[in-house]
């Protein structure tokens, strides 16, 4: 497994992350005509958490509705065939034919339940349930944000670099670790992944990046990917599409996933009174060998399930960091 390059930092705090990570070009100096002002910060993110701490296993499940994302029978969003008509041919094709394995650009109106008019939860199982079980497991992540928006170029073609340590366990005490390749941005319609990896950014929800069955959250750091999936030491799994998020907590009291409106969770509301947490999500997608998203369900020894999300309930912001950068250092550009 790749390995974080040196130790991560101690101490560091997120005070002000947000507004700094989601300075517009403007607001940063660029063209201000000053050579010496900022562009974009260059920001880098650590954050782990050491074993025997809380970590869960999210099992399938249905997840809660709520109007805010989802409005109601007479006046429904989050529709997905929008998004489906102006995605490219593979791509749309792809979640066309996955609305409910994979829920990116909404659910079906024939997939959620109603009562009394209103939407109550979906009628399928998802990766995003209230059914956890508490398993073993360690994580380092080092986010490097060095590209401020997604670009018109191949989706494995960014600047921002992550450096990604995770070794997991399911509820049968089998061992899984993630192999990180690359930051991948995932070429779906209205998804906005910052060069795949953001700092300080909502997410998930009404925002259109990642998956409206989430809440909308506070990304202090998130990145998309591709990797290897081991189990019990072997490669079992190759060039799968993952992603990791470090966010705002959204798991109450109880494990339950919050909805939107719930959020901000206060400290008597929140699991173990956190502020945050982070959590890996396999969906069930790989890249062929042309590098495009592909439906392929992941290998676990764990019950019939296609997807693996795995919750780190303790970690730890160990540092934030920041370089300056100047107008004519602008990614992508010559």
């Amino acid at each position: 497994m790749r390995k974080s390059a040196g130790a991560l930092a101690a101490g560091g705090g997120v005070a002000g992350l947000s507004e700094t990570a989601a300075a517009t070009p403007h607001e940063s100096g660029e063209g201000s005509g000053r050579r010496d002002s900022f562009y974009f910060p260059d920001l880098t993110l650590r954050v782990q958490q050491t074993p025997n701490r809380s970590v869960h296993w999210i099992r399938p499940g249905k997840r809660r509705l709520s109007e805010y994302t989802f409005g109601t029978p007479d006046d429904p969003y989050m529709v997905p065939d929008h998004w489906i008509d102006i995605a490219d041919g593979d791509i749309a094709d792809l979640l066309e034919d996955n609305q409910e394995e994979l829920p990116v650009a909404g659910v079906p109106l024939e997939s959620r339940d109603e009562d009394g008019g209103e939407f109550v939860e979906t009628d399928f199982e998802t990766p995003f349930s209230d059914d956890a079980e508490e398993v073993d497991g360690r994580l380092r992540v080092v986010y490097q944000d060095r590209q401020p928006y997604d670009l018109e170029q191949d989706p494995g073609d960014s600047d921002d670099e992550s450096d990604i340590a995770v070794e997991f366990e399911d509820p049968n005490d089998t061992e899984y670790e993630i192999d990180f390749d690359s930051v991948y941005e995932p070429p779906y319609p209205n998804y906005e992944t910052g060069g795949g990896v953001l700092l300080g950014n909502y997410i998930n929800g009404i925002t259109g990046t990642g998956t409206p069955l989430e809440p909308r959250q506070l990304a202090l750091g998130a990145v998309w990917g591709v990797c290897d999936l081991l189990i019990d030491g072997d490669v079992e799994d190759e060039d799968r599409l993952v992603r990791i998020k470090t966010s705002q907590i959204v798991r109450n009291e109880d494990y339950e996933l919050a909805i939107t409106p719930d959020l901000p969770l206060s400290e008597a509301d929140a699991y173990l009174g956190r502020d945050h947490q982070t959590d890996l999500f396999l969906p069930p997608v790989k890249l062929d060998d042309d590098g495009s998203p592909t439906f392929d369900p992941v290998s676990t020894e764990y019950g019939e399930q296609n997807f693996i999300h795995v919750v780190f309930d303790e970690d730890r912001i160990t540092a934030v960091t920041g370089k300056r950068g100047r107008p004519d250092d602008v990614p992508g550009e010559d």
